[in-house]
């Protein structure tokens, strides 16, 4: 099971290295996708998943909705990324997309940490 920090942490890794040999591209396309598949499993076993949703966090179901289909964009953005990574002439453009994803990736974990507190405070007795 790919582990989402491993994976930010190598794939970052590799965009802040020089490209000193045409294996660059081919090495960051594969951290692409273990990032991507990653993520994927993150996301499968996330609060924003069906079962989760409905059952145990009723009064955020909406949110967590809106949570999965930013989720799904972000594993189809990867997807396209992997394949532009081989595409790419212009490096600097590829590194700027994979730093941009990476963003995308932490303020989306971010806001799912987020709802999970949301909803164990709320089960707790705080304000809605």
């Amino acid at each position: 099971m790919p582990d989402m920090t491993i994976a930010i942490r190598s794939l970052e890794r590799a965009v802040t290295t020089m490209p000193q040999t045409g294996n660059w591209q081919s090495l960051v396309a594969n951290r692409v996708q273990g990032l991507r598949e990653a993520y994927l499993q993150e996301v499968e076993c996330g609060p924003a998943s069906a079962e989760f949703a409905l059952e145990a966090t009723p009064w955020i179901y909406g949110r967590l909705q809106l949570l999965r289909r930013d989720q799904t964009r972000i594993v189809d953005e990867l997807e396209a990324l992997a394949r532009m990574c081989m595409e790419a002439i212009d490096l600097e453009a590829l590194r700027a997309q994979v730093q941009l994803a990476l963003q995308r990736i932490t303020r989306l974990r971010q806001r799912e940490n987020d709802l999970i507190y949301e909803s164990v405070d709320l089960d707790l007795g705080g304000e809605q």
